[in-house]
């Protein structure tokens, strides 16, 4: 029930039919998004022509976890960026203190030996090809498998992702439950 595609909403900020998704209302986060049970409130939503711009998260004073002496932070405001490049920007100029996904490789490298930050990383993550399966040559169970027999994963993961992944042989990324390597069982020099 945890997972983000399967959470407990609270009826009344949430649509109750199949398929309806949740509308974003200009000045109102509580009603563009189904919260109130977590440790943190969505009490600000700010959009910039259409887009997501920034966030503010405040502790949820009514959270199962406040006699623990939860959440520590008060308040998280979370802010989005265009691109990688003015995310790396704001992390050198000290603007915010943590960012998560969207920084490419050499930016992490770099940030790796500069001692005025620190950078985490752990399992979890995927990228990955799709495709249209109801097109030629697509259709073609055997046109998929070939296209995946001929990613040298090992020398993707050093090229573009500088050595900062592993190869995955599946669709659940390393790190989540119920991970394991189906694909890689088929055969190494498949999916080499």
């Amino acid at each position: 029930m945890a997972f983000s595609g399967s959470f407990i909403v609270k009826p009344n900020c949430a649509p109750n039919t199949p398929g309806q998704a949740v509308q974003w209302k200009e000045g109102d986060p509580t009603a563009s998004n189904p919260n109130d049970l977590g440790p943190y409130l969505l009490t600000e939503w700010t959009r910039k022509g259409g887009k997501d711009y920034e966030m503010k998260l405040d502790a949820n004073p009514n959270w199962w976890g406040i006699p623990d002496g939860y959440p520590k932070a008060k308040h998280i405001i979370i802010k989005f960026y265009s691109d990688a490049t003015a995310l790396a920007l704001a992390i050198r100029s000290g603007d915010i203190d943590m960012a998560y996904r969207q920084l490419i490789s050499s930016d992490i490298k770099s940030m790796q030996s500069d001692p005025n930050l620190k950078v985490w990383s752990g399992p979890s993550g995927i990228q990955y090809i799709c495709f249209q399966e109801r097109m030629p040559p697509f259709d073609n169970p055997k046109a998929r498998q070939a296209v995946a027999a001929a990613i040298d994963r090992k020398e993707l993961v050093n090229t573009v992702f500088l050595g900062q992944t592993v190869p995955l042989y599946s669709m659940i990324p390393n790190g989540l439950a119920f991970q394991t390597d189906g694909f890689k069982s088929l055969g190494d020099e498949t999916f080499s």
